[in-house]
Parts: C-alpha cells; structure tokens; sequence
C-alpha cells in the first residue's frame, strides 16, 4: 500500500511539474510574439535589411583561399554591432548569428587544416573549439587581455547559440520577437537551454505558413544581393 501510495504522489508531482512547465513555455511565447506578429516582422526587415546585407559583404570570407587573418577581419565587423558601437537591437540579433555562422566556417577550416596536415605543431593535441576561440581573441583589442575578457567571448558564443535557436527558419526569424527577446535570451538561470528548445519548438508549430514563405523568400533575396556586390540595396526593398 505505502509503495503504490509513493508511486502516486511522485505521478502527481511529475503531472504538477509537466503543467508548471507547459504554462511556462506559452508564457514565454507569447512573450516573444506578440499582438500584430506579421507587422512586426515586416517593419523590422525594413529597417534591417540593407545592414544585414552590408554586415554580410563585410564578414564574407574570401575563396582564395580563406585564411585565418579573414576571420579575424570578419569578427572584427560582427562585434562592432555586438558591442553596441554601431547598429540597432534588431542587427545586433542578426550579428550574434552572423557569429555562430562564422564559428561553424572556422570549425570547418580548422579541421581541414588538420585532416590535410597543415595544422600548426603547437596547436596539434588542441581541441579545434579552444583554437576558434583563441582565433576570436585574435581579433580584440591587444589592450583587453586577460581571463575575463576569454569568459566575455565565450558568453557572446553562448548568446549566440541562444539566439539560433530562436532562428528556427531563418536568421530574419528573429525580427519578429518583441523587445523581451533580449531578457530571454541573456537570462540563462531564469530560461535554461532545454527550455528555450521547448519554446522554439512551440513557436515553430504555431508559425503560420506565410511566415516560412516570407523567410524563405527574404533569404533568397538576401542571398542574391550578397553576392551582387555592384547592385544597389535600395533595390531590396521593393
């Protein structure tokens, strides 16, 4: 009697714990998109676009071949929106992507390096994330060293990953989010990774089809004048 008594208040407090947490992830949704979702979005991307193309075309990496001092030229351009010396709330959401996107190009020529032989010595027994990492020191201002100033680039990547979450189509996705997206993003003890899944999944069912077409179109036409470095970007926003 007393075990299945046991195993009952644990189901109720599992079932209590299931609803606490269900409440918590529509909360946070509805946090994060708010009244006029379609207004928002498409108010945001006309304000934005023509910088996130420019950050693009400054953070491109060349095929001639990529080398480490390009990426160290791109971080360069991506922190200055991240450290708020240029650019609005809404590029700055878009760099801390552009950052993982530049993470995972560095990852990628790191361990092409290594597989060809072409790795440095001394960076052989290094794991390739502690080698981007001290490529992304690379890049800071030699007058900031230091413990604290790697824990600082390291808690950019981590808001970064925070923020690709939410990206769930595209990186435009995350212009839709209201202003409470900043909190969210940088309240790690308040909104842990497992639930910021869950509200991205949620957010993912709910978004309605023409706003998948929207990103999906606003991608192409990012991708096109990208790579269109003689056109106008005035042009994007017809």
């Amino acid at each position: 009697m007393r075990a299945a008594h046991s195993q009952d208040t644990m189901q109720l407090d599992q079932d209590f714990d299931e609803r606490q947490q269900a409440e918590k992830i529509t909360a946070l949704t509805y946090r994060l998109i708010r009244n006029n979702p379609h207004e928002s979005l498409a108010q945001n991307y006309n304000k934005t676009l023509n910088d996130w193309v420019l950050l693009l075309r400054q953070t491109a990496l060349s095929n001639n071949p990529v080398s480490a001092s390009d990426f160290i030229t791109a971080f360069q351009a991506v922190d200055e929106i991240i450290c708020q010396r240029k650019g609005t709330m809404m590029l700055r959401r878009l760099a801390y992507l552009r950052l993982m996107q530049l993470f995972d190009s560095l990852h990628a020529f790191l361990k092409a390096n290594r597989n060809s032989g072409r790795a440095v010595k001394k960076k052989l027994h290094q794991r390739d994330a502690t080698i981007a990492l001290d490529v992304y020191m690379s890049a800071q201002d030699p007058n900031l060293v230091g413990k604290d100033l790697r824990q600082q680039l390291s808690e950019r990547k981590r808001l970064g990953k925070r923020w690709r979450e939410l990206a769930i189509i595209d990186p435009l996705f995350v212009l839709v989010y209201s202003e409470d997206a900043e909190f969210i993003i940088a309240g790690f003890s308040r909104v842990d990774n497992a639930t910021l899944k869950r509200v991205a999944a949620r957010i993912q069912c709910l978004c309605p089809p023409d706003f998948v077409t929207f990103c999906q179109n606003a991608a192409e036409r990012v991708r096109i004048a990208t790579l269109d470095l003689a056109g106008s970007s005035q042009s994007l926003c017809k």
